[in-house]
């Protein structure tokens, strides 16, 4: 366990949590898939919420750990720009599915395809 002098401010968690990620591989393995675990259960929430903001800003975030799909994360901007807000009365459109065809089809691929990349 480290001390702290006395008259020296000890680090903040985030500051210890970036100078382990930095220093313990294992640490930056387990704090990002605490990271991504965090994501998606956000994403639940905004789903049950019916909390739209919360719904693109978790896609926004979840984005990224698409990469090996490139395609899967164009559809995700894409639905993001043009589904608009679906869980509104006076939305212009309530009858459209929340995925595309294309999206939809990646998801129930993604398990299979990257495990052919891998």
């Amino acid at each position: 366990m480290e001390s702290v002098d006395p008259g020296v401010q000890p680090q903040t968690f985030e500051e210890w949590c970036e100078r382990c990620q930095k220093e313990i591989p294992h640490f930056k393995f387990w704090y990002t898939t605490l990271q991504l675990e965090l994501l998606v259960l956000i994403y639940v929430k905004s789903l049950r919420t019916a909390n739209f903001s919360l719904y693109i800003d978790c896609l926004t975030k979840l984005a990224p750990w698409f990469f090996c799909l490139v395609t899967f994360a164009q559809h995700f901007k894409s639905l993001i720009e043009e589904m608009g807000n679906p869980f509104l009365e006076d939305s212009k459109d309530n009858t459209r599915d929340i995925a595309d065809t294309a999206v939809a089809s990646s998801v129930c691929c993604a398990e299979e395809t990257g495990k052919n990349q891998y």
